[in-house]
């Protein structure tokens, strides 16, 4: 598969309903330690975050815990991720979005 350029338009596909993502030019590591927006410094890389699940609300830091039917239990899970070089010369963005 072509690596696609930091400029290119990438279109990313995610195999699960209950998945989320985002992408951006910080790690998870800047943005932990970071107290402001203005802290942040962009990378030339750009960072896909892959989110699986959420937990309830609550954690019981000042108040009750999160209710059992709603805690994020962790187990074994596959996905799949499909990244896709695009143009959008050629290609409206509202397409692209619909499309597979």
């Amino acid at each position: 598969m072509a690596t696609p350029r930091a400029s290119q338009p990438v279109k990313k596909s995610i195999a699960r309903n209950q998945a989320s993502n985002t992408h951006h030019r910080y790690t998870v590591k800047d943005l932990d330690e970071a107290q402001h927006t203005y802290d942040l410094s962009e990378r030339d890389d750009i960072y896909l975050h892959l989110v699986y699940g959420h937990n309830g609300i609550g954690s019981a830091s000042c108040g009750p815990d999160v209710l059992p039917e709603y805690e994020l239990r962790t187990e074994p899970f596959h996905f799949s991720v499909k990244l896709k070089p695009i143009s959008l010369q050629n290609n409206s963005p509202a397409v692209l979005s619909r499309s597979e």
